[in-house]
């Protein structure tokens, strides 16, 4: 036997239902506009973006050096004395209005090959007490 609670519960959602079959074909037009036009403004973006990251990835390729003054990327290895370091990440900040201050991001490697917990940043002179590895 079915309540009154249930049956309200259901008529409820066969309404709700309905609704949201309309709306969505209501909007399903301009649904598919913005799409298009949001594909076509990142086609439009991408050269821009592209542009972009070159330009930091140079940038961050002369200034973040080891002590062969070999540029230092995500995923190196760099060293100093026996101690290894795994580079995370490496980037700018925006300092005084302008991009600047370039640092990388490492964890230290254990003696059991795993990485550590902290994360430590080294800026430019930091790096030339490090040497890449392979």
């Amino acid at each position: 036997m079915m309540t009154e609670r249930r049956k309200d519960a259901e008529i409820l959602t066969v309404k709700v239902d309905e609704l949201l079959e309309s709306r969505d074909d209501a909007i399903r037009d301009i649904s598919t506009e913005i799409n298009r036009l949001m594909e076509e403004r990142k086609k439009l973006e991408e050269p821009f973006i592209k542009k972009i990251e070159e330009l930091k990835d140079e940038y961050l390729d002369k200034y973040l050096r080891d002590s062969n003054d070999n540029p230092v990327r995500i995923g190196d290895v760099i060293v100093k004395g026996k101690t290894k370091y795994k580079v995370l990440d490496r980037y700018q900040q925006k300092f005084f209005s302008y991009l600047g201050n370039p640092r990388v991001e490492v964890k230290k490697w254990n003696i059991d090959g795993g990485l550590g917990r902290v994360i430590i940043s080294l800026y430019s002179d930091d790096l030339k007490n490090y040497t890449k590895i392979d």
